[in-house]
C-alpha cells in the first residue's frame, strides 16, 4: 500500500493539462494523507501544489501560505526556503501538517490554549508551537486536527 501511495504521490505532476508537484514534499504528504486515513477523513491530493517561494510579502512572519481558488480545484502551499533550510524535522513537520490542514482540511487558525497553562490547543494555532509541546504531544494536535 506504501508503494501505491507514494506512486500515486509522485504521478500527480501528470493529471491534467496542470503541472501540479510535491517535489521534496513527499515523505510529508504521506504521512499527512495515512493521518487522514487512519482517523477516516478524504482528502483529495490530486490538485495539490507545494514549493518553495516568496511568503514574506504576506507579512515579515509568515513562512507558509496556503492558496485556494474559487474558479479552480487548485491548491498551492508556498513555503518559506529560509525557514525550511534552518528548521528541525519537527518544525517541518508541523508547518506542512498547518498548511495541509488549511489547503485540504480547509481548517483555519485557532489559537485557543489548553492545560497545561499556556499549550497550544492546535497544529492550526497562528504560532509555530514551541518545541517543548511539540515533542509532548505531536500525537494530540494530529488527532485534534483530523477531529474537526
Amino acid at each position: 500500500m506504501k508503494n501505491l501511495i507514494i506512486f500515486y504521490l509522485l504521478t500527480l505532476s501528470s493529471c491534467g493539462s496542470a503541472n501540479y508537484s510535491i517535489k521534496g514534499f513527499e515523505s510529508y504528504v504521506e504521512e499527512f494523507h495515512a493521518q487522514a486515513s487512519k482517523y477516516n477523513k478524504a482528502i483529495d491530493l490530486a490538485h495539490l501544489d507545494i514549493s518553495f517561494g516568496d511568503t514574506q510579502s504576506a507579512g515579515p512572519e509568515v513562512i507558509g501560505l496556503c492558496y485556494t481558488y474559487e474558479s479552480s480545484e487548485d491548491k498551492d502551499i508556498v513555503i518559506n526556503k529560509e525557514f525550511w533550510n534552518d528548521a528541525t524535522e519537527l518544525q517541518r513537520k508541523e508547518l506542512m501538517f498547518h498548511e495541509m490542514g488549511h489547503c485540504l482540511l480547509d481548517l483555519d487558525h485557532d489559537d485557543s490554549i489548553v492545560n497545561p497553562p499556556g499549550r497550544p490547543k492546535s497544529i492550526m494555532n497562528s504560532h509555530m508551537i514551541a518545541t517543548y509541546w511539540l515533542e509532548r504531544f505531536f500525537d494530540d494536535y494530529v488527532k485534534e486536527l483530523f477531529s474537526k
